[in-house]
């Protein structure tokens, strides 16, 4: 499913939920944060693996308890480590160290749960949904040979899928139409699938190759 298959989704639910008996209470979100990333192949090494997320949502509350929304999510770039690394070109053999990166952002669809007018101005919720996501992994650096010729490492790898993500968060009522919220949000991204091969008896295996974040983030919603 893509982006445009998220969109048309999403006006369909809304269209269901507009012929329902109740009042339309749309809320426009932005939101800034922090994301951590856990990569399966590349253990940190003590490196900086966090960057600072950008959210935007606009979202419709079905009741006072249910929403629906959909919005675009930056995760920011990240350093997931400085790797030794080395290759041939024409024979001769290059190396050094070379840093990675991944950066990545995708559309969200979403509903929500909370607990209404039970705490006066304060709700708690969860929510649940789908991450139309597209990524890229940058390597760079500078490599020599031993003449000492020196050749630049720049090569990148792109991916995108769709996988479903889970969090929850609290909400204050800071004027009629103003709300500030604290949020928590876990994805799991499945990157690709590796094969890997035994040297010794020439036996494979398969693994994925995925990406986790959790994205602590603070943001700001408009009613109307």
């Amino acid at each position: 499913m893509g982006k445009i298959n998220l969109g048309i989704l999403f006006l369909f639910m809304v269209s269901e939920i507009s012929a329902a008996p109740i009042n339309k209470n749309i809320s426009v979100t932005f939101g800034f944060g922090e994301s951590t990333y856990e990569n399966s192949l590349y253990p940190p090494h003590g490196q900086d693996t966090s960057a600072k997320s950008f959210e935007f949502l606009v979202d419709y509350s079905v009741n006072e308890y249910l929403s629906v929304g959909a919005g675009y999510l930056d995760f920011g770039r990240a350093k997931l480590g400085s790797y030794p690394t080395s290759y041939s070109v024409g024979g001769e053999l290059f190396w050094g160290d070379s840093d990675t990166y991944t950066d990545g952002d995708g559309f969200i669809l979403n509903a929500s749960l909370s607990t209404g007018d039970l705490f006066s101005k304060v709700k708690a919720f969860i929510r649940g949904g789908y991450l139309d996501w597209s990524f890229e992994e940058l390597t760079k650096g500078v490599l020599e040979s031993q003449m000492g010729e020196r050749k630049l490492l720049n090569h990148n790898r792109k991916y995108n899928g769709l996988d479903p993500f889970l969090g929850y968060g609290i909400s204050y009522q800071l004027f009629n139409n103003t709300l500030i919220n604290i949020t928590y949000d876990k994805f799991d991204v499945k990157l690709d699938e590796l094969k890997s091969i035994n040297s010794t008896d020439g036996t494979s295996r398969t693994f994925n190759y995925k990406q986790n974040f959790e994205v602590w983030a603070f943001k700001f919603s408009y009613l109307f």
